[in-house]
């Protein structure tokens, strides 16, 4: 008589591998399903949070320009030079401001101030300085008649006396001229005779050697 409650060791081993078997590979499955989602899930993830890293200064981004202190006129002033009906008298007093230089009869030296005063400062050539002298410095009030397009130089003061006297009396205290054109580098000025003509540039300063000279 044969007792069924206990399999042999072979009849149990079939068993379990016809079990197993597919319990493994269910196992494994889901092993490599689960493996997949958790990577899916990692690659979701947004990136370790490293801080941002301070900016060098230098590397900063410049600030705009401050246009709140530029002056509306300075930027319409011409490069060339155009007559004065093109300019409004601001335009023309603002370019006229500054320091200049022309030759006539010898090196001029002028500044011309926005408070209405300019001086001059003469060094005559050879003919020149038989009348003048070698050197000579006039003060002058300025103004700008628009009326007329004329640049007014009154004298006030100056020296040698000698040869300021000698420029009044051949001149007059007063003197007139006539703006042809002008730019930020260049003056046109012609005498009331309309054939004298006097072309000043400018300078960003008088030399120091001239108002050393001068001032001798």
């Amino acid at each position: 008589m044969t007792d069924n409650t206990t399999s042999p060791p072979l009849a149990r081993w079939r068993k379990m591998k016809t079990v197993g078997i597919p319990l493994i590979i269910i196992a494994m499955i889901g092993f490599i399903f689960w493996n997949a989602m958790r990577q899916e899930a990692v690659e979701e993830l947004p990136p370790p949070d490293r801080g941002v890293p301070a900016q060098d200064p230098l590397d900063a981004p410049l600030p705009p320009p401050d246009d709140t202190t530029a002056d509306p006129i300075s930027s319409t002033l011409p490069e060339s030079a155009v007559p004065p009906d093109e300019l409004s008298p601001e335009q023309i007093e603002k370019i006229v401001v500054g320091a200049w230089k022309s030759e006539y009869y010898g090196d001029r030296y002028l500044t011309v101030r926005d408070d209405g005063t300019a001086t001059i400062y003469f060094h005559a050539n050879a003919f020149a300085s038989m009348f003048v002298g070698s050197k000579l410095k006039i003060e002058y009030d300025w103004s700008y008649e628009p009326s007329r397009q004329h640049v007014v130089f009154k004298i006030t003061g100056g020296g040698p006396e000698k040869s300021l006297n000698y420029v009044k009396k051949m001149w007059g205290s007063e003197q007139r001229q006539i703006v042809s054109k002008l730019s930020k580098s260049e003056l046109h000025l012609v005498d009331l005779d309309g054939e004298t003509k006097h072309l000043w540039k400018h300078l960003d300063e008088i030399p120091r050697n001239v108002l050393a000279t001068i001032a001798r």
